[in-house]
């Protein structure tokens, strides 16, 4: 897991601080961080458009059934403002362990970094080898998940 943990108000200058930031976010259940994190043109901020509205809704939902066991970055390009980071995530969802990787499409903005969408892949759809995934294994992909 990322030993990274910036304060909710700090910045992200890197595609993977982003990445990194949000899943240790996620681990404790820091839900102002994951709000903050998303682009404001984002589908996300487009279905909770009040923070205070998500921060209750992750409080009374995602903390109860959703642990992050461990999450690392897979692969990244960058292009301009824009780039696409690959990371695996092993969590705990119901009581169920999951293995799943998402790509996630970052994009900044005056120094940065904020997350735009991401697309998941299943574990059933994992290669043998997770950790030789890249970019180009989601575009193959025949059913996208994208949220």
């Amino acid at each position: 897991m990322s030993e990274f943990a910036p304060p909710c108000d700090s910045p992200f200058h890197s595609p993977q601080e982003l990445v990194l930031g949000r899943i240790d976010a996620l681990c404790r259940a820091d839900y102002g961080l994951i709000f903050d994190s998303y682009h404001f043109s984002s589908n996300f901020r487009k279905q909770f458009t009040d923070r205070a509205e998500y921060i209750q809704y992750g409080l009374t939902t995602l903390k109860q059934d959703f642990q992050v066991l461990h999450g690392e970055i897979i692969d990244e390009t960058r292009q301009g403002r824009n780039a696409r980071v690959v990371f695996l995530m092993k969590t705990v969802h119901n009581g169920q362990i999951q293995i799943y990787a998402e790509l996630a499409t970052c994009v900044s903005e005056n120094g940065r970094w904020y997350h735009l969408s991401g697309q998941r892949m299943e574990q059933d759809q994992l290669p043998k080898n997770p950790k030789h995934l890249t970019i180009q294994d989601f575009d193959r992909l025949e059913m996208k998940i994208v949220f």
